[in-house]
């Protein structure tokens, strides 16, 4: 039985808050290696980056460097975490559109492996105070992504990469300054849910990336096709097809080997490798009714997770959840559905974690409320310091 499945009963939900106290967020090992395990795979005879930003838990990151991943940064502070969980500079993949040149030359000093251009100030900043001479570039492709949540390409204005059509002028003015670029980098979107699409992408990307060798005579040691891996979090979503995502981009590994025979081709992913080994418990401070609505206070919300009200890709909609009854406020058989409101402890209408969800048992002031597949866009990525609350703990089990 795997950590997940002994973690959902309740008698250790109520050891891990008692041993911890909430909010706390608990990452499940085993989930964590299954699913890189089974993504490796999927993408053998290419390297997979994890991306440090989904969940930069030390823990959490050295888990999946064992598992065999890279890493992927985007800052200084992300790139000290990924040596930290002990990633080697020459599996650090270093990207972002806004890097300061301290960063530059913090991520060139240590010697990171990989470092993905965005903008012709950062070619300014290699050539004159670094050593480093082999860029790769992030393209900003002309043809539309299918599928994805929230889409990063397209021919529209954006702050990542290079337009397409400009890519033949930025490798003239690298080139003038003495720096070769031998990689080409895409992201074409994230939450993509048919494999179908995540396929169909990634040969749009391998033509593109062909095209623009052969325009401006690129030898390339480097591609990177992006990711975008979904993950279901609501009703109406399906799981990725595992089977089809891998006889498919087999498929694309062997077109890009046999265009790119010398490269080292790369995937990437944070979400997928993440969201579901993670649970976030939160413990129920205080219940009440307001206008005919019952409402259940916790001691943490938006300020602990702040994709619970709907930020980026996932829209306003309900995480899976359960209610877990603490020691003190006891067991109780289960009755008629109750429908609650769930909220945290923050002074704004909007620090709505669960509308109208649905529970077989009444809570109770002091019992537990846990949140499933948040091991993805937590702490990290929540306003932690606002009102000042508790930061919460983070557990591997």
């Amino acid at each position: 039985m795997s950590a997940l499945s002994t973690l959902s009963a309740d008698d250790e939900i109520r050891r891990l808050v008692e041993t911890h106290g909430t909010p706390l967020y608990v990452y499940d090992r085993d989930v964590l290696g299954h699913r890189a395990a089974e993504l490796i795979r999927v993408l053998r005879g290419a390297t997979l980056y994890y991306s440090l930003k989904a969940n930069p838990n030390q823990d959490v990151a050295s888990l999946l460097r064992e598992q065999g991943c890279s890493v992927e940064v985007a800052s200084s502070g992300e790139l000290r975490r990924a040596i930290q969980a002990g990633y080697a500079a020459e599996d650090i993949m270093f990207i972002g559109p806004g890097k300061t040149r301290e960063e530059i030359r913090e991520a060139a000093g240590l010697g990171v492996g990989r470092f993905v251009v965005d903008n012709e100030t950062e070619l300014s900043v290699l050539a004159e105070e670094t050593d480093v001479r082999d860029i790769v570039v992030r393209v900003n492709p002309l043809f539309e992504a299918s599928g994805g949540k929230l889409s990063m390409s397209g021919g529209k204005p954006k702050q990542f990469g290079i337009d397409r059509t400009r890519v033949g002028g930025f490798v003239s003015v690298a080139r003038s300054l003495g720096l070769e670029v031998v990689g080409l980098h895409y992201y074409l979107g994230t939450r993509f849910l048919d494999a179908r699409d995540i396929v169909d992408n990634t040969r749009l990307i391998i033509d593109d990336a062909v095209e623009i060798a052969a325009e401006n005579d690129l030898l390339l040691d480097f591609l990177d096709m992006g990711g975008g891996f979904g993950v279901p979090y609501f009703a109406g979503e399906s799981a990725l097809d595992v089977l089809v995502l891998e006889e498919g981009l087999q498929a694309c590994i062997a077109a890009a080997r046999r265009a790119f025979p010398a490269a080292t081709l790369a995937f990437e992913s944070g979400r997928y490798l993440t969201a579901e080994s993670g649970r976030l418990l939160l413990t129920i401070v205080a219940r009440k009714d307001s206008y005919g609505t019952e409402f259940c206070v916790c001691d943490g919300g938006t300020n602990v997770n702040l994709a619970a009200i709907g930020t980026g890709s996932l829209g306003k909609r309900n995480f899976p959840s359960a209610l877990v009854a603490s020691r003190a406020t006891g067991t109780r058989p289960a009755g008629s559905p109750t429908t609650v409101t769930v909220t945290g402890p923050l002074c704004t209408p909007d620090d709505t974690i669960l509308k109208a969800v649905e529970w077989d048992v009444p809570p109770r002031a002091g019992d537990y409320v846990v949140i499933r597949k948040v091991g993805a866009y937590g702490p990290s990525a929540s306003p932690h310091s606002f009102l000042g609350h508790r930061f919460p703990t983070e557990v591997c089990v």
